[in-house]
């Protein structure tokens, strides 16, 4: 296993695979779930990383009281990604619809009927095999009151935009660092399907197009999918747990789901202190400034970043 530091403090662990892919899809024209490797059907070799990205919102239903959006990924292989295929589909296999973290939870949707017992069981064994299977998990969180705070007259979804530039930002950093130990890594991005789709592809088109940034070369691929691809469902698990560990801050110890990811886990909350300093680079907008992010000899105000026994520290919230 070898253990990445990206920008933005960026940290996650990869475990180059070795065993092949044999997974058969179940039977059934509309299959409720969905594998990675019938999804890209082979269009990404054995060396390039895929990962997975799905967003978490605030669901209060007051706008002036939502507290952080997030961003949720899941990293590796193509051949760590069919052993989660298969894991994934069996310990999913008795839900009616495709697994949806805030439902599970809630004993609603999915997982309607169900105890909390049984909830948390479900939610056990799928951190289990996001363990076992050595699949990064990363999060970037941003706080939206502070966000609106400094940048007034904000859209609906910056907050959430942010964080995956963000992301995509760190994942082609930690293909270079990766580089650097002799491995020819490349990422393909997927991300849900819906509102934010059509921007979260501009985001990675402009990415790829800023001036100097050697760094997007690693970006080798950009596909949508849906709520029954079952990488996604991961993501959503991680976007919810990110966003949970955010809130919680300095009121709740961290949570099982997390203590089960936290060897391969890293979760990063944005300051008020660093949007203000992405403010006087010109703000979110000003991609050349998030590629650069540290990398030109100039402090930059730190984010909050928990990885492995981090996970385990926790702050109180009014140092935000």
């Amino acid at each position: 296993m070898i253990e990445l530091v990206g920008k933005m403090g960026a940290q996650i662990y990869l475990t180059h695979p070795y065993s092949q892919r044999d997974h058969e899809l179940r039977g059934g024209s509309v299959p409720r779930n969905v594998s990675m490797a019938d999804f890209f059907c082979g269009d990404v070799v054995d060396g390039s990383l895929i990962m997975v990205l799905k967003g978490y919102f605030d669901d209060s239903g007051d706008d002036k009281k939502k507290r952080f959006a997030s961003v949720g990924g899941l990293v590796g292989y193509p051949v760590q990604w069919s052993l989660f295929d298969k894991a994934w589909d069996v310990a999913t296999y008795i839900l009616p619809e495709p697994f949806h973290a805030t439902d599970c939870e809630a004993q609603r949707g999915c997982c309607e009927g169900w105890t909390v017992q049984q909830t948390a069981g479900l939610m056990r064994i799928l951190t289990q095999i996001i363990a076992t299977t050595h699949l990064g998990s990363f999060g970037a969180v941003v706080p939206i009151v502070e966000y609106r705070a400094v940048f007034p007259g904000s859209d609906k979804y910056d907050p959430y935009f942010l964080a995956l530039k963000q992301t995509i930002i760190n994942m082609a950093y930690v293909c270079r660092l990766s580089a650097r130990s002799g491995a020819d890594d490349s990422v393909t991005i997927c991300h849900e399907d819906g509102e934010t789709s059509p921007q979260a592809f501009q985001i990675y088109h402009d990415l790829k197009s800023v001036p100097g940034w050697s760094d997007s070369k690693y970006l080798v691929g950009f596909s949508v999918g849906d709520k029954r691809l079952t990488g996604l469902q991961g993501a959503d698990l991680i976007a919810r747990e990110a966003f949970k560990h955010a809130d919680n801050l300095g009121i709740r110890n961290t949570r099982k789901p997390v203590l089960g990811i936290k060897q391969g886990a890293s979760f990063h909350l944005w300051t008020r202190e660093s949007l203000e300093y992405l403010k006087s680079k010109g703000g979110p907008t000003n991609l050349e400034a998030l590629a650069s992010w540290g990398q030109r000899g100039e402090t930059v105000p730190q984010m909050f970043h928990w990885f492995g026994d981090k996970f385990l520290k926790r702050v109180r919230p009014e140092v935000l």
